[in-house]
């Protein structure tokens, strides 16, 4: 498994993520990992945003931001076969 380091490149404000450290195959999964971890928000490919699962119609960008605003840096890799999040940085106002 491959580790990333997705950071935002946006205004970063109160109550947001600003880099997660995430477990995937490829960058483009890594991009779309949301960064609380939840199972229930998934990457809308129609949409083009975070969706929840739970609750049909619910957007998630407010806390992550765009994905065409973040960067993702290859960090190496890991014998542990875990994909997901591994550590978030959270701003808390």
């Amino acid at each position: 498994m491959k580790l990333w380091l997705v950071s935002r490149t946006d205004r970063i404000g109160y109550d947001e993520y600003d880099a997660v450290v995430v477990a995937a195959e490829t960058e483009d999964a890594a991009r779309k990992t949301y960064p609380s971890g939840d199972l229930h928000i998934r990457w809308d490919e129609e949409k083009g945003t975070f969706t929840s699962t739970i609750y049909e119609g619910r957007w998630f960008d407010h806390s992550w931001g765009k994905v065409s605003d973040l960067t993702v840096e290859y960090l190496g890799t890991t014998d542990r076969e875990i994909e997901g999040v591994i550590l978030a940085s959270f701003n808390a106002g």
